[in-house]
């Protein structure tokens, strides 16, 4: 098990996955490239290393409909940016990455809520939006693979999905 995190649906990786499949001469219009609409997350060890790479204690918190630590839904994901949280497009991985800060107060009603100066936003999550799945499709389309699908659907309610 690794102590580090990197973005969830990295261009690299996908990249390093499909050479893998180039050099067992698989034919690239057999193959169906899977977007998520869903993002991994992660509690930061330190809050000042926030790069993919950098260590985490844990997964991510639990969001208020998914309940599940380590993955948040399209639409958690938004609540949480349009709620403030710091957006980073990284083109190069073709990802949008997410870091927030959850109060303990949000956590835990009998904490005293601790103040902006004094936080370190601990949260990070990485996935998909409008412009990272553009760059997607542009690469599905540039390696002529036989088309991009969509898992986890029902997990992307939003207008911009």
């Amino acid at each position: 098990m690794y102590d580090f995190f990197l973005a969830h649906t990295n261009l690299t990786e996908i990249t390093q996955t499909l050479d893998l499949m180039w050099r067992n001469k698989i034919d690239p219009s057999k193959v169906v490239m899977g977007i998520g609409f869903y993002g991994r997350s992660f509690t930061l060890s330190d809050p000042s290393c926030a790069a993919a790479g950098c260590p985490f204690s844990g997964g991510g918190n639990p969001g208020n409909c998914s309940a599940s630590t380590d993955t948040l839904m399209y639409s958690e994901i938004q609540d949480i940016v349009a709620n403030g949280a710091k957006v980073v497009e990284d083109k190069d991985a073709a990802v949008a990455i997410v870091t927030w800060y959850v109060s303990p107060a949000r956590l835990d009603l009998s904490r005293e809520l601790i103040s902006e100066v004094d936080r370190g936003d601990d949260q990070w999550v990485s996935y998909d939006n409008h412009v990272t799945l553009k760059l997607k499709m542009d690469y599905a389309n540039s390696k002529c693979l036989g088309g991009v699908m969509v898992s986890t659907l029902f997990w992307g309610e939003t207008k911009e999905t």
